[in-house]
C-alpha cells in the first residue's frame, strides 16, 4: 500500500515542485503563475479580473465561451473568423461531442466523467482559464478536457 501510494504521489509532488521552482525563477515567488501580474489591454478582461482571478462569477461566461461560442461574422471571404475569446470546444474538438455517446453505466466511464468535471471546475472559475486566452491556448485548453473525453468516446465504441 505504501509503495503504491508513493508511486502515485511522487510524480505529482515532483511536478508541483518543478512548477513552483519554475515560477520562482520567472516571477520571484513559487505561488505566482503570471496571471495575477499580466497586463490586460482589453477592457472586458480587466473588468473580469476585477471580479477575482478565481471566482464562481466567472463560470457562466466561461461555460458559454467554451461550449457555445460561434465564430465571428466578417464582411469578406471567408466570412467567418475565430473570436479573439476562442470558439466552442464542441465545434473545434469532435472528441468532446463523441464522448457524449459513452453513457454512464460503466465504472470507467463514470470515473472519466468525474475527472472531466474536476478539471473543468477550476478552468471555468478563472478569468485566465477560458475567456482571456482561449484563442491562443485552445489546443492546451482542449487537451485538458479531451484526454478524459477521448477515452470516453473510445469506451462507447
Amino acid at each position: 500500500m505504501a509503495r503504491s501510494t508513493a508511486s502515485f504521489g511522487l510524480p505529482i509532488a515532483g511536478a508541483i515542485a518543478f512548477y513552483g521552482w519554475f515560477n520562482l525563477v520567472r516571477f520571484g515567488s513559487p505561488f505566482e503563475t503570471g496571471y495575477g501580474i499580466s497586463l490586460l489591454t482589453i477592457q472586458s478582461l480587466q473588468e473580469r479580473r476585477a471580479q477575482g482571478l478565481f471566482s464562481i462569477v466567472q463560470i457562466p461566461d466561461n461555460v458559454k465561451l467554451a461550449l457555445l461560442q460561434l465564430p465571428d461574422r466578417i464582411g469578406q471571404f471567408p466570412f467567418f473568423s475565430a473570436s479573439p475569446y476562442g470558439m466552442s470546444m464542441a465545434l473545434v474538438s469532435p472528441a468532446l461531442v463523441t464522448s457524449l455517446w459513452a453513457g454512464f453505466r460503466d465504472l470507467t466511464v463514470r470515473l472519466l466523467w468525474i475527472a472531466t468535471v474536476l478539471v473543468a471546475v477550476p478552468v471555468f472559475s478563472t478569468t485566465a482559464g477560458v475567456s482571456s486566452n482561449m484563442a491562443s491556448d485552445t489546443p492546451w485548453t482542449s487537451r485538458r478536457f479531451l484526454l478524459p473525453s477521448w477515452r470516453l468516446g473510445r469506451t462507447a465504441g
